[in-house]
């Protein structure tokens, strides 16, 4: 490599960290747009104004990941700062007093999805917690 000239060994540095720092960073960044939207669009449909509860207890699953997925997204501080500019995403999910008072009835693998479905529907506040609650017995 040092044999060649400088120029092109620019050039092939160039490409080399171009495609490395688009797959570290571009894609982990892409990936955690596609996961919100998604999450947003199950929550949305499947959860909060769907009225069945046998249907929420067979989806619990997929609350508890996304419970892991908003987990994951407040410890790295990178995906962290990039998710608050979505619409309802922000520091209020890892509020240590909505913590403590939702930690008395709703069990911990639901917390942070439930704040989040607080917040992406404020009109159904009060029927999503009682959802959360029922989930959580």
């Amino acid at each position: 490599m040092e044999t060649l000239p400088r120029e092109i060994q620019t050039i092939i540095y160039q490409h080399y960290w171009w495609d490395y720092y688009n797959k570290l960073v571009i894609n982990e960044l892409n990936s955690i747009t596609f996961q919100f939207s998604n999450m947003n669009l199950f929550l949305r449909k499947h959860f909060i104004f769907n009225t069945n509860d046998n249907c929420d207890k067979q989806i619990s699953y997929y609350l508890r990941k996304y419970n892991s997925l908003l987990t994951k997204t407040k410890e790295n501080k990178g995906l962290h700062l990039f998710a608050s500019n979505f619409r309802k995403y922000n520091n209020n999910i890892f509020n240590k007093r909505y913590i403590a008072i939702l930690s008395k009835e709703i069990h911990k693998d639901y917390i942070n999805v439930c704040i989040y479905c607080i917040q992406l529907e404020p009109e159904y506040r009060f029927a999503t917690m009682k959802k959360f609650n029922k989930l959580s017995r």
